[in-house]
């Protein structure tokens, strides 16, 4: 799934890039031969052989005589190679990285929204059984209500706090694992 995240497809097309570029350095060390009409010899109507066997000989001897130059640039490419894959390594590496960080957020505030629940459900009982003692006339100020209302809804908004941590960490997710991106 992180193959769909745009740092993560960039780097892997830059070691695609540098792999065919180390491919094109290697394939530099032999001969090429290409037919055109100037290696033909043709000036006009005219047919030269010596052009076409110069051109045959310059072909086949230039990879010999420009060895230390091919041999530099493939060192290069390779070098530029293994660049790009530690590069695409470490990208991988810190988009798992995110991803798991964000997924431990999300379990961490699902985990914390079911304690919050039962805190919730403990304090409504509380505020319950407050109002119930103050009629009673167990308890001789409406303070302890207050109190006991206000201890519920802070719970509440800690309640929905979690909850919108849960959301953001479902939305960072999506984002995380390349969503939302074409």
């Amino acid at each position: 799934m992180l193959a769909k995240r745009p740092d993560v497809r960039q780097a892997e097309l830059s070691f695609r890039s540098a792999f065919e570029l180390t491919n094109a350095a290697q394939a530099s060390f032999y001969p090429s031969f290409t037919i055109s009409t100037a290696s033909l010899g043709y000036a006009g109507t005219l047919f030269k052989p010596e052009n076409l066997a110069a051109s045959i000989i310059g072909n086949i001897a230039q990879p010999l005589f420009a060895r230390k130059q091919l041999i530099t640039q493939l060192k290069v490419a390779k070098a530029e190679q293994q660049a790009a894959l530690l590069t695409f390594e470490k990208t991988v590496l810190a988009a798992g990285k995110e991803v798991s960080d964000i997924i431990y957020t999300y379990e961490s505030s699902v985990k914390k929204n079911e304690i919050r629940n039962k805190q919730v459900e403990s304090l409504t009982l509380s505020v319950s059984d407050t109002k119930e003692l103050l009629t009673g006339g167990a308890i001789s100020s409406y303070l302890e209500v207050i109190n006991a209302q206000q201890s519920l809804l802070q719970a509440r908004l800690n309640q929905v706090s979690d909850k919108l941590q849960q959301l953001q960490a479902t939305s960072d997710l999506y984002r995380a694992l390349g969503g939302g991106v074409e």
